[in-house]
């Protein structure tokens, strides 16, 4: 493993979007090491020589992070007077907390109030990630314009919509501003499909979370629109917890997930 640590940066410095050297990596083996077994007649230098080389292709997951971005939350930490225990991206807290151990390709639907977070996982490694930026926040902006009230209004509406928990048809103003997050679910599963790193090439189910998650409708919407198995995100299935708190847990789980997860996070 020490030995391709070298090769592992070499290849990184492909793909990040900034400089090396203003970038923070981590590194993990997603394939075990093979371990060639020496021969029994071989002598003990040959041995040495021979034990534990990589045979063929070993895929690497690499997280990075821009130093100044990582900086600047180190830094609030500090001023919170907070200790910082670890930095994590969204994607490993979501996995951790919506699909812990299934093994099946899975896509990840995370919409936020600013942009929607698209993560194809498999066997628990985000293999492909995506963002648009479209959220929640448009919802909320589309419904205010529609219906000429605030968007403060307009967001309590959505909330109050959201807590009814009504099956049914999504909304026509939320419909129209999934339209370009469905185009880029689309192209997601065009690009899963032609990695050559993964071990399928399918999605099977879906999975969603976000603050607009909830909405009337829209576990529904999106199954029809790519007929896969959709469902709406459980943060707390893995949860111990009090059942008569289930309506509130309920309520408040979209908006949850990232955060469930960190706090699972294993040391």
């Amino acid at each position: 493993e020490k030995e391709l640590k070298p090769l592992i940066e070499a290849q990184a410095r492909k793909l990040v979007p900034l400089p090396f050297e203003e970038m923070i990596l981590d590194s993990k083996l997603i394939d075990e090491l093979e371990v060639k077994e020496p021969e029994k007649k071989e002598k003990k230098k040959d041995k040495k020589e021979e034990s534990k080389k990589p045979k063929g292709n070993v895929r690497v997951l690499v997280t990075g992070a821009a130093k100044t971005l990582v900086q600047k939350y180190v830094e609030m930490f500090r001023l919170a007077k907070l200790e910082l225990v670890a930095l994590e991206t969204e994607s490993f807290a979501l996995i951790r907390t919506l699909i812990g151990k299934d093994k099946s390709p899975i896509l990840i639907i995370d919409i936020g109030t600013i942009r929607t977070n698209l993560i194809v996982v498999e066997k628990g490694i985000p293999f492909l990630t995506r963002s648009v930026n479209i959220g929640g926040q448009m919802v909320t902006k589309q419904i205010a314009q529609q219906m000429g009230m605030t968007e403060e209004q307009a967001e309590q509406l959505k909330y109050d919509l959201a807590g009814q928990h009504k099956a049914g048809d999504v909304l026509p103003v939320v419909e129209q501003t999934m339209t370009p997050i469905l185009n880029e679910i689309n192209y997601t599963f065009e690009q899963y499909a032609r990695m050559d790193t993964t071990e399928t090439t399918k999605v099977e189910k879906i999975i969603l979370t976000g603050g607009s998650a909830h909405l009337p409708g829209m576990v529904k919407f999106i199954a029809d629109k790519t007929g896969l198995n959709t469902y709406a995100g459980d943060p707390w299935a893995r949860v111990v917890y009090a059942e008569d708190m289930r309506p509130i847990l309920d309520e408040i789980g979209p908006r949850m997930a990232v955060s469930i997860g960190l706090a699972m996070r294993e040391e």
